[in-house]
């Protein structure tokens, strides 16, 4: 069977078709009836043949329906043989391009760089514009060849306020007269937090305020109790426990004071740990602690001293009289009163 199709080697084209109108409604009624009959003779046949002509454009032949046929065929074949293939070896491709695109941290003259890694140096992103790209210095600009610059450095900030030292202090526990410290060494002691200012300091006690600083100091209106509690990770883990049996006995986040030391680094709340919903444990902010990773808790409790007087009220200014007091803080007074003034003097009956 011919294929009547010529695609791939061109595009094929059809005859472009329309409605019948009025006046061809005799010229097809007359194509029907011949196409029905079961012979013709010679004039019919001619008179057909002219009709057919005549009504190309209105009507559908089967060699309309086959060249349709044999394009679908043809595109068919195509698809399968050239095109599935061709999207394999392209995806293919498109996917190890895709790989280029990742960042190969700050540049590093003995590392080949591949088309489309990023680096960074001097505070900007470059782009590298090639592959095999070795020993060049990233520049920018119309004149780079190797690199293209994606993100500028951006402008420096106003300089803050210097504050208390923070990250980076080494807890060393509780003040101890025989360790020497060292700059950014943090010890206990009497209930506030210090931070050591020199390197080998020893015998000196934090309230020296040569070699020490106060971070947190112990309040003067409440009871300060320290807690403490030490693990050592056995396994990887992103939440950590520290209240509860064998840990620290109570926590309460709205009046005690929290410090976190990860291998003796201090770990900030809201910046690398948050407090999990229970108050009971903390949930590392990025990534996980891996096994081994030491982790020393302080729990500074803040007991609020309550007075309770007899009358419910506190004792104020020119307020202060024996029913203010409990009955077992109030004095015994025995008193003798003579039945009559003395050398005519008055007297008050203090039983009144």
């Amino acid at each position: 069977m011919a294929n009547r199709s010529t695609f791939p080697t061109t595009i094929d084209s059809f005859l472009e078709h329309y409605d019948i109108s009025s006046t061809d409604v005799a010229n097809v009624l007359r194509f029907q009836e011949l196409k029905l009959k079961t012979s013709l003779i010679s004039g019919e046949q001619t008179e057909l043949t002219n009709l057919t002509t005549t009504l190309r454009d209105k009507i559908f032949t089967p060699e309309d329906f086959n060249k349709l046929q044999d394009c679908i065929t043809s595109m068919e074949t195509f698809i399968r043989d050239n095109v599935e293939d061709y999207i394999t070896t392209k995806q293919t491709e498109f996917n190890t391009t895709l790989q280029k695109f990742s960042d190969k941290d700050v540049f590093n003259s003995t590392v080949t760089y591949m088309q489309w890694n990023t680096v960074q140096y001097s505070g900007q992103t470059f782009m590298s514009k090639q592959d095999n790209n070795l020993t060049h210095i990233p520049i920018g600009g119309t004149e780079d060849l190797w690199w293209q610059l994606i993100a500028q450095k951006g402008a420096n900030g106003e300089q803050g306020e210097q504050g208390l030292p923070g990250i980076g202090l080494s807890f060393r526990g509780v003040y101890d007269s025989e360790t020497i410290y060292n700059i950014n060494d943090a010890c206990e002691h009497a209930g506030s937090l210090y931070w050591c200012k020199q390197d080998g300091v020893f015998g000196f006690t934090p309230t020296n305020t040569t070699y020490w600083e106060i971070v947190i100091q112990k309040g003067g209106s409440v009871v300060v109790s320290t807690l403490r509690y030490t693990t050592t990770l056995a396994l990887e883990a992103s939440n950590v426990p520290f209240v509860g049996s064998g840990k620290i006995s109570a926590f309460n986040k709205n009046l005690d004071s929290l410090f976190v030391f990860v291998n003796s680094i201090y770990y900030e709340s809201g910046h690398d740990y948050i407090l999990d919903a229970n108050n009971l444990s903390i949930d590392k902010i990025n990534g996980t602690f891996p096994a081994g990773t030491v982790i020393y808790f302080i729990v500074i409790k803040n007991i609020v001293e309550i007075i309770t007087f007899n009358d419910g009220t506190l004792i104020q200014d020119e307020t202060i009289h024996i029913t203010k007091l409990a009955s077992d803080a109030k004095p015994t007074i025995s008193l003798v009163a003579p039945s009559s003034p003395i050398n005519g003097q008055r007297w008050v009956d203090l039983n009144d």
